[in-house]
C-alpha cells in the first residue's frame, strides 16, 4: 500500500517543515517529492520524536541531513529517504530548505510537496478454529482480515475457502490401532 502526505502547511517558504506518524507496519520505500517554481540548492533533514530538531549552520543542517544538492540548480524532484531515518508508529519530521548563502532568494518550497511511503499489509488470514457452520467460519475470517488490514487498506474482493469435516470416526472418538510385537 502506498500513502502520500502533502506538506500542505502554509504558503510557499524557503524552509518547509512537516510531521507525520507512520503506521506500525514494515516500510518498503519512502520519498520526498519537492514542488518548486525555481530552485537553487536544497538540503533535507529527517528526524523522529526521540531526536532533537536540527539547526542550520552555514550551508547545511547540523544533524540528520539525508540530502544536499551537489551544486546550484541540481535538485531532483524525488529524494529517497533512508528507511533507518523513519520510526514506525511514531512522529517523524521532515525539514526542507532552499536558499543558501549566495542564492537568488526567490527559491521556495511549495505546499504541494509530498512525502510518499509504501508499507506492507498482510492480505490473508489462516484458518481460525472450528465453527458450527461454514457461515460462522467465513464471518470470523472476514473479521480477522479487517483487523489486520486496518485503516490503510480495504478488502474489495474476498475469496473464502472453508474446509468441512464430518463423519470422521477417529477424529473425535476412539482410534483403531494395530499393535505388532516380535521377539
Amino acid at each position: 500500500v502506498t500513502g502520500v502526505l502533502e506538506l500542505n502547511n502554509g504558503p510557499p517558504e524557503i524552509i518547509k517543515k512537516a510531521n507525520f506518524t507512520l503506521p506500525d507496519r514494515e516500510i518498503t520505500k519512502a520519498f520526498l517529492h519537492i514542488a518548486q517554481y525555481s530552485s537553487w540548492r536544497v538540503a533535507v533533514t529527517v528526524w523522529n520524536e526521540d531526536e532533537n530538531e536540527p539547526g542550520w549552520q552555514g550551508n547545511e543542517w547540523t544533524d540528520h541531513q539525508i540530502f544536499i544538492s551537489p551544486t546550484g540548480r541540481a535538485v531532483p524532484t524525488s529524494i529517497y529517504i533512508p528507511l533507518d531515518r523513519l520510526n514506525k508508529g511514531e512522529v517523524n519530521w521532515i525539514k526542507v530548505r532552499d536558499g543558501f548563502i549566495g542564492s537568488e532568494g526567490d527559491e521556495v518550497i511549495l505546499p504541494e510537496s509530498t512525502f510518499e511511503f509504501s508499507i506492507l499489509v498482510p492480505s490473508m488470514v489462516g484458518y481460525g478454529g472450528n465453527f458450527p457452520t461454514e457461515e460462522e467460519a467465513i464471518s470470523d475470517a472476514n473479521s480477522r482480515l479487517d483487523d489486520i488490514l486496518g485503516e490503510y487498506a480495504e478488502a474489495t474482493a474476498i475469496e473464502n475457502e472453508a474446509i468441512s469435516m464430518s463423519q470422521v470416526p477417529w477424529m473425535w472418538g476412539p482410534a483403531y490401532l494395530t499393535l505388532e510385537m516380535w521377539k
